[in-house]
């Protein structure tokens, strides 16, 4: 197979210059892990109730605990922005019909995604079609995905699509969504 690039690695390295990666914020996350801390520090230095003390105690080592993680993985985590509007896109993915996989993928490549108008989305399946859209519909990036040996590997480049070319998608997310 050959090496076909994944669609975060597309948009993060900036090729297309109208989308921005941005990492998300973790300050919300730090915030919680400060007032664990405060609560420990509070548990520790006021006199009361053993029962009152190891309450506070736990939620301090879990607001700490929880606030450390949480904002360890959201450093590492990037959400997309279409960068004339500033909006961000959302991603989202269907799983297709094995049988259709040649047949999105031809449609794909042809940037030809009305086609997918006739398929229905399945619970389960080797295919998987990952989008990422804005909300008004003024861009689209997509790509298709396949199963194999239990890894997502891409079967066909990314492909972005813009303004009327993003409507037929959106159709057949929408679609997907209400089956």
């Amino acid at each position: 197979m050959e090496n076909i690039q994944d669609i975060n690695e597309y948009l993060r390295s900036g090729a297309e210059k109208d989308i921005k990666p941005k990492r998300n914020n973790p300050i919300l996350w730090v915030a919680l892990a400060v007032i664990g801390l405060l609560l420990l520090f509070v548990a520790f230095t006021t006199k009361m109730s053993d029962s009152l003390q190891t309450t506070i105690l736990f939620l301090g080592v879990s607001c700490f605990a929880v606030g450390v993680v949480a904002a360890l993985v959201s450093c590492r985590r990037f959400h997309y922005v279409y960068r004339p509007t500033g909006k961000k896109l959302k991603a989202t993915e269907r799983y297709l019909p094995n049988s259709e996989k040649e047949n999105v993928r031809q449609a794909m490549a042809a940037g030809n995604v009305a086609r997918l108008q006739g398929l229905k989305p399945v619970v389960t399946s080797n295919t998987l079609l990952r989008t990422f859209t804005t909300d008004d519909g003024q861009i689209s990036a997509a790509q298709l995905f396949e199963y194999n040996n239990y890894d997502l590997q891409p079967v066909a480049p990314a492909i972005i699509l813009r303004h009327a070319e993003v409507a037929p998608l959106s159709a057949f997310l929408k679609k997907a969504t209400e089956a």
